[in-house]
């Protein structure tokens, strides 16, 4: 009976040394599993450090590049600015100069017209425009140069600028052509020179200074007043002066009016022909 019972209990209970070992793993395992946790949690927590560590340095190169270049940017941008505000200011500084010596300008135009008195005006000669010539309507008179004068086919005199004639050197005996044009305006041309020579001479003053003449010898002959004041001829001057080739003739064409005598010498008053040589060397 008491073997059965024995028999029994060791078929249904565990050995001591069974339940020895149980209890052993049971210890085992439970003080396992909460040190594998601990270790899982370091790790990750390191991980985390460490990723978060690498961020932050990433992002502090990324910083330091962005302000390298705008450090580097930032001059040029400055010197260009500087640049740009200096043109301005000169540009503006010019215009208000401008602007300032044109008022003082228009200062002293007023004034001028406010103290200005009645003056003559200068005679001007009128130019005459193409236009106005050769117009088949427009009357033609031809004539003769007379010294002074154009004598036309009629009788009548014509007046002929004395400036016209002065410096187209005309002699007495010259064919010309006056036009008349729509607007009044009288065109001379010079249509048929004489042969003319020349002619050495001192220059005289008379009736009072108003009037010259070219002594040749014992000659006078009469010249325009305009001539003389265009060379800036005075009395006792040595003249050349041009006068019909042929016949004779009261009034003769100044062509030069020569202030030394030295080159000429003493035979300026001889009245001899002067060639064209002899002009040019004067």
């Amino acid at each position: 009976m008491a073997s059965f019972i024995f028999s029994a209990e060791s078929a249904e209970a565990p050995s001591f040394a069974h339940q020895c070992r149980r209890v052993r793993h049971s210890h085992s395992s439970t003080a396992l599993q909460p040190w594998s946790s601990a270790k899982a949690d370091k790790l990750n927590k390191k991980r985390m450090v460490s990723q978060k560590t690498q961020s932050n340095e990433e992002t502090n190169i990324l910083q330091n590049t962005n302000s390298s270049d705008e450090s580097v940017d930032s001059p040029d941008a400055n010197t260009n600015s500087e640049i740009t505000a200096k043109t301005a200011s000169a540009k503006l500084a010019l215009v208000v100069e401008l602007m300032t010596q044109a008022e003082n300008m228009l200062v002293q135009a007023r004034q001028l017209i406010q103290t200005t008195v009645s003056l003559p005006l200068p005679k001007i000669g009128r130019t005459i425009e193409s236009a106005d010539i050769g117009n088949d309507d427009s009357p033609v008179i031809e004539g003769v140069f007379d010294g002074q004068q154009m004598i036309g086919p009629d009788g009548k005199h014509y007046s002929v600028p004395a400036n016209y004639a002065s410096k187209s050197k005309l002699v007495e005996g010259d064919l010309m052509k006056l036009t008349i044009t729509p607007k009044g305006a009288f065109v001379y041309k010079q249509i048929g020179p004489i042969a003319r020579r020349r002619l050495r001479g001192i220059l005289v003053c008379n009736q009072g200074g108003n009037d010259y003449s070219a002594k040749v010898n014992d000659r006078l002959y009469r010249i325009l007043t305009a001539s003389v004041t265009y060379f800036h001829g005075r009395e006792g001057d040595e003249v050349i002066i041009l006068v019909p080739e042929n016949g004779e003739s009261k009034w003769a064409a100044v062509e030069n009016i020569v202030k030394s005598s030295e080159q000429l010498g003493t035979t300026l008053a001889t009245g001899q022909a002067v060639s064209d040589e002899e002009i040019d060397g004067i």
